[in-house]
This record gives C-alpha cells, sequence and structure tokens, in this order.
C-alpha cells in the first residue's frame, strides 16, 4: 500500500502516549502518532470521530462491540493504565 508510517494515530499528548507506549512496550513508537484535541490530524486524513457519527445509521445500529479476550494480567495492566491514556483533555 505504500504507507510510510506512522500507523497508530490517537488522540492525547505526548504523556498520553508515553504512557500507552511504556504499557505496550512491543509497539514500535516510530509508527505512533498523537493527534491534540483539535482533531486537526484526525480530519486531515479522513477520520471521523465518535461523537459526530449518524446514530441511526444500520452500520451503527448493528455495531456489537465485545470484551477482547485477555487474561488477568493483561486486564489488570488495561485498569492500571486506561484513565491514565484516555483522550480527555486536560
Amino acid at each position: 500500500m505504500g504507507i510510510g508510517g506512522p500507523i497508530f494515530v490517537s488522540i492525547g499528548d505526548a504523556v498520553k502516549l508515553n504512557t500507552f507506549l511504556d504499557a505496550n512496550p512491543w509497539m514500535p513508537r516510530s509508527q505512533m502518532f498523537v493527534d491534540d484535541y483539535s482533531f486537526d490530524t484526525y480530519k486531515a486524513v479522513g477520520f471521523g470521530r465518535f461523537d459526530e457519527v449518524d446514530k441511526e445509521s444500520d452500520a451503527i445500529k448493528n455495531f456489537k462491540m465485545t470484551a477482547p479476550e485477555l487474561g488477568f494480567k493483561e486486564w489488570m495492566n488495561y485498569f492500571g493504565v486506561v484513565n491514565k491514556v484516555s483522550p480527555i483533555p486536560k
């Protein structure tokens, strides 16, 4: 596809990104990018926001989110960092 990077884009700031990467050391830092809360990068690449989706569309009505299959240690890791990395402005 010719993608040069990054391959993971998230909302937040450098502190949240580093917290996430510290908890997931297997993920390559060079392929990560964090956008600020203006969502400018998201908009530039054509990504949408969950709070701007047509909630009446068939895709949304038929979407079922399920919990991933994680072991005890993985769940503890998740709960230990989720609040620190959630894209909630300070």
